[in-house]
């Protein structure tokens, strides 16, 4: 699994010290709705693409920054795209991928895959095998 690069936008008050028993929202917007092309060998024009709502998306999350009730759900924590933590005051957790919770423990599904993709495999090298030797 490839990692995300995260975007990272921090907003708050100067001069106003962070209360932290208040919950910091941290949105994964990763998945912005822009597309984009090798930059060398695109024009500016065409490099970055409205391919997947890239404004609702943005709408979302300044609906979210705002504390507004936003009208889409792309960034959800059922989804697991938004996180609502504490942070502490240290800065040493203030990004997203600090306050994600992975589950080690592997899904049915997940085993599925692992001996679909084993099988697989395993079939490919014995025609192969039967390819080379034959």
């Amino acid at each position: 699994m490839v990692n995300p690069v995260y975007k990272q936008l921090y907003i708050f008050k100067v001069n106003k010290p962070h209360d932290v028993k208040k919950a910091v929202t941290f949105i994964d917007f990763s998945e912005d709705g822009y597309s984009r092309q090798n930059r060398k060998k695109a024009s500016q024009e065409v490099n970055l693409r409205d391919t997947d709502n890239a404004k609702a998306r943005y709408q979302e999350v300044i609906d979210h920054v705002l504390g507004n009730i936003p009208d889409t759900k792309y960034y959800t924590e059922a989804n697991g795209k938004l996180i609502k933590d504490r942070i502490t005051l240290r800065g040493n957790d203030w990004t997203f991928s600090q306050h994600v919770v992975i589950d080690p423990m592997p899904t049915e599904e997940d085993l599925k895959k692992t001996v679909a993709d084993y099988l697989s495999w395993k079939v490919s090298q014995l025609m192969q095998d039967g390819v080379d030797n034959g």
